[in-house]
């Protein structure tokens, strides 16, 4: 526990500033209004920037010289982010709650409740997204993967963000205010192929298969 706590004291000291400037994005984003998918893109390039750090510093390098097990590095890097993760979407889900307590107050008049099913579904498509991307970046290990992967989730997110504001716009159910934040929603809801729940479990099952595989990647490097 000692060598993972010392490995996260190195993530942090790396990226304190992005992960400051994370929990500044939300709070500007909780008080403005925003969709559980603008949400997700931002948890996504947090994640990305550690690997760039990383990649920047030689991080790995100096690592790997470290009588630390390919088991600690792999088991800290993936509870690291699963807890920034958990972080994140606890902070939005208390500044979305204030900023709908004082909705009428200049720029909160745009915001609207999230539902439980958008805070499930924005952490299990980020647990997806990270879970394909760990595995190719440990292989790969190379600065160019971070970017090339960042650049396809990025080309995905705005194709999804375009059918998701199209959608939205028909919901004449909702008002004029309220349809980007819950047609948002009822889009997403209506492409996950799982309930909340299912969709919960499946992503926490991923993330560990990725694990998994990412240990056995690093092992063959080393």
């Amino acid at each position: 526990m000692q060598t993972i706590m010392m490995l996260w004291r190195k993530d942090l000291s790396i990226i304190y500033k992005v992960f400051l400037g994370m929990f500044a994005a939300i709070f500007f984003f909780g008080a403005v209004g925003q969709t559980v998918l603008t949400v997700t893109v931002f948890i996504v390039l947090f994640c990305f920037s550690i690997f760039r750090e990383d990649r920047n510093n030689q991080i790995n390098i100096f690592i790997k010289s470290l009588p630390i097990s390919t088991r600690k590095i792999v088991y800290s890097r993936y509870a690291f982010l699963l807890i920034s993760v958990v972080l994140f979407m606890t902070f939005l889900k208390f500044m979305n709650m204030w900023a709908t307590v004082s909705r009428g107050k200049g720029a909160s008049a745009f915001v609207f409740l999230f539902r439980i099913q958008d805070f499930v579904f924005t952490f299990a498509i980020v647990l997806f997204v990270l879970s394909i991307s760990l595995p190719l970046f440990y292989f790969f290990q190379k600065k160019l993967a971070v970017d090339v992967l960042l650049f396809v989730w990025l080309a995905m997110w705005i194709f999804v963000e375009f059918n998701a504001d199209r959608f939205a716009k028909q919901q004449t159910q909702y008002g004029y205010l309220e349809r980007t934040t819950y047609g948002t929603s009822d889009w997403l809801e209506m492409i996950m192929p799982f309930s909340p729940s299912v969709s919960m479990i499946c992503a926490l099952l991923l993330y560990g298969c990725s694990m998994l595989l990412t240990e056995q990647i690093l092992t063959r490097h080393s």
